[in-house]
């Protein structure tokens, strides 16, 4: 009987990203915003703009301007139709839109995950000194993938456009001047919700955390029934956290078989007499992931950007869910009953999370940066996701790490499985070692090759799937290169690939389907 590496690649599709990644549906997410903005005070000048809206006014005297828009005024006078300007750099004028767009999705007022709102004038003055450092290092927002455009563009990124990061550190660095002390901020943009109709499920039992000694987070899975009587499609997924100020990321998993399914019930409630029981990164069973959120993620359903096509990924009749919730008790402990919500759908075009990884790594320990890379061709990326859903190949888990020998399953397996596919999203991961990733294509000729995703501070906090605004083709006889960068240097031991904590991976799904 043939023997490799796949128990642990079922554990592979457990994840399009841990912990972040902000994710109320399949993978995707976005912030709203409020860009309402006023501004008061004295117009004297021969030019004065103000950027936003439209209004323009003429006069003599003194003038104000409330509202949103561009107010021109010549000579002096009174114009109406100014308001908070673009290049105004106050709170009040510039400032409070972008905190609003960028940061208030996590720093809200009540009941959030960050340890302080900023939500006012008197909240971002206070953590100026923090907000600058942060921002500056492009570590807060948790920026996930570069959505500059240097490496294609991301519907669902928390990057701040660079002309917005350097009007707030500008903003910063000139003191963090408050402009009108009337000001009223843009409300808190409340979360989207999944629209009607869909089904909430709620983990069985309230749970409260128990984080192992000296530590804040505690990763626990439930098993939760959606109760689908026919194969069906889960179109959007959407996470109601019950304490939002605790519950950090949700990954949402199903079990790939009726084993895997009797396994995950066998150890619910039943390894330590706790509800759920204790998991790290993976569902710990064979399961494919179906869901992702991170705090400001909000429920949308998969569509293709191009056709507006719902996109969906298969649920068998009579199927349980496993719901990995990480827990961050840094706000405090309480007890918690999550819930989801599932949108479902028999129309939907299927779409699946394939599997793009380096199993053989072999990180060296002490060393600041050391680079593990894989490349996998469309049939490999196919035979592979083949071979694992059919359960005809079996892990072999060699020590700490796995044995895996690409080239001797594409010999033995072979087969015609090639396809042109689309690639409407990555999901990078690794574990608390991983720095840096790229995932790069190169395609039948020069001119196809391309970047497909780059992570220059990845963080193995903030994780989720990232959703291009254009699906890409994958072409029979294209490739895929996966890229990660590690820091070994607190280890003392070589480091490969496996699930546990202080194992390592390289992974990035892809969330493909035929044309």
């Amino acid at each position: 009987m043939v023997r490799k590496t796949w128990y642990l690649v079922a554990v592979l599709l457990f994840i399009a990203g841990c912990k972040g990644a902000p994710q109320g549906s399949v993978g995707q997410n976005s912030n709203g915003s409020s860009n309402q903005n006023s501004q008061g005070g004295s117009n004297n000048n021969n030019n004065n703009n103000n950027n936003g809206g439209t209004g323009t006014g003429t006069g003599t005297g003194t003038g104000t301007g409330t509202g949103t828009g561009t107010g021109t005024g010549t000579g002096t006078g009174t114009g109406a139709g100014s308001g908070a300007t673009g290049n105004d750099l106050t709170f009040s004028g510039a400032i409070a839109p972008l905190i609003n767009k960028h940061c208030t999705s996590c720093h809200r007022s009540t009941d959030a995950i960050a340890p302080f709102p900023l939500v006012n004038y008197n909240d971002v003055f206070t953590h100026k000194d923090a907000i600058r450092r942060s921002m500056a290092a492009r570590t807060m927002p948790p920026p996930g993938v570069n959505n500059s455009g240097s490496c294609q563009n991301f519907s669902d990124a928390k990057w701040v456009p660079e002309a917005e990061l350097q009007k707030i550190l500008s903003w910063l660095d000139a003191g963090a001047p408050q402009g009108n002390p009337g000001f009223i901020p843009p409300a808190e943009a409340p979360v989207a919700a999944l629209p009607a109709p869909k089904q909430v499920i709620k983990i069985a039992q309230p749970y409260t955390p128990v984080p192992p000694a000296g530590k804040l987070d505690d990763y626990r899975c439930f098993v939760v029934d959606p109760g689908v009587s026919a194969d069906t499609m889960i179109t959007g997924i959407e996470v109601l956290p019950d304490k939002a100020k605790i519950v950090h990321h949700v990954i949402v998993f199903k079990p790939t078989s009726v084993e895997a399914q009797a396994d995950a019930i066998s150890k619910d409630g039943k390894v330590d007499g706790r509800p759920g029981y204790p998991c790290f990164g993976a569902a710990g069973v064979p399961s494919t992931v179906v869901g992702l959120w991170a705090p400001g993620s909000v429920g949308v359903e998969m569509k293709d950007p191009e056709t507006g096509s719902l996109l969906g990924l298969k649920l068998e009749a009579g199927r349980k869910l496993v719901v990995q919730i990480h827990y961050n008790t840094t706000n405090g402990v309480y007890a918690d009953q999550t819930a989801i919500a599932l949108k479902t759908s028999s129309n939907a075009k299927k779409v699946k999370w394939s599997v793009l990884a380096n199993f053989q790594l072999n990180l060296p320990p002490g060393q600041s940066n050391v680079e593990a890379s894989m490349t996998q061709t469309n049939q490999a990326l196919l035979t592979v996701d083949h071979l694992y859903e059919s359960g005809a190949v079996d892990s072999v888990i060699a020590g700490q790490g796995v044995t895996f020998d690409l080239n001797f399953i594409m010999a033995t397996f072979s087969s015609p499985l090639a396809r042109q596919m689309k690639v409407y999203a990555v999901g990078p991961h690794m574990h608390q070692l991983g720095r840096t990733m790229k995932i790069e294509m190169t395609g039948l000729t020069p001119d196809q090759n391309q970047c497909l995703a780059d992570i220059p501070l990845f963080d193995f906090n903030w994780q989720k799937g990232y959703f291009f605004t254009k699906p890409l083709n994958f072409d029979i006889g294209s490739s895929v290169k996966i890229t990660c960068g590690f820091n070994t240097t607190g280890r003392t031991q070589t480091v490969k690939f496996a699930e546990g904590t202080q194992d390592e991976m390289c992974l990035s799904f892809l969330l493909v389907t035929e044309p």
